[in-house]
């Protein structure tokens, strides 16, 4: 198939129609573009990408901002840089997803499922309630973040920034901080620092 061809599939997947979604994304996982990096540095702003099957995909430096990716399964893709701004990834799949650096501001990602490589990845103001996240999440932004109910595995939290976010009733297991952890009041974790008063007390 020509390059050509491949635009022509990128700009159906680009589509509000979920039938041409569907259909360019059965062509690029047939002709193997869905995990070669093909669709590296694409657009899909506010695509209609509802529950769509795109596990193992090369989505790096993809932009899915404002899409529509409700129930969407992503899991084990490289996504890397991608943008996921104002998406709707409600019950979102990404389990052993390699986003690191990728941008989820805004977005709601209610109900969903993140673990894997989120180092330096951004979720500034995101609506992270009921998700269960586990993995490393370095340096990870997820201040005014609101993760009510969210149940927080094995999380690699050093150097992360909670300024802001909502951890009401969140389950903190096996959670790894550091000194420059930024709790949700501002301050810098300590050995000392008692996380029940964010999930179980005042913010």
């Amino acid at each position: 198939m020509s390059r050509s061809e491949l635009q022509q599939l990128i700009a159906q997947m680009a589509s509000k129609d979920g039938y041409l979604v569907i259909g360019a994304i059965n062509k690029l996982r047939d002709t193997g573009w869905l995990f070669d990096g093909s669709l590296r540095g694409s657009s899909f702003q506010g695509a209609n990408l509802y529950e769509v099957y795109i596990e193992n995909a090369d989505i790096t430096d993809v932009d899915f901002t404002g899409a529509r990716m409700h129930g969407a399964n992503l899991n084990e893709a490289q996504a890397q840089r991608a943008i996921f701004r104002d998406a709707d990834l409600v019950y979102v799949r990404m389990d052993e997803i390699d986003a690191a650096g990728a941008t989820f501001d805004r977005a709601n990602i209610r109900g969903g499922y993140i673990t894997g490589n989120l180092k330096f990845a951004s979720f500034q103001s995101s609506v992270m309630e009921e998700i269960i996240i586990a993995g490393d999440w370095q340096h990870t932004l997820l201040n005014n973040a609101i993760l009510r109910n969210a149940n927080l595995l094995g999380v690699n939290l050093s150097g992360a920034d909670l300024s802001g976010a909502n951890l009401q009733n969140a389950t903190l297991r096996n959670i790894t901080f550091d000194e420059e952890t930024i709790l949700p009041n501002g301050f810098n974790w300590t050995q000392h620092t008692d996380m029940s008063r964010f999930t179980h007390g005042e913010q």
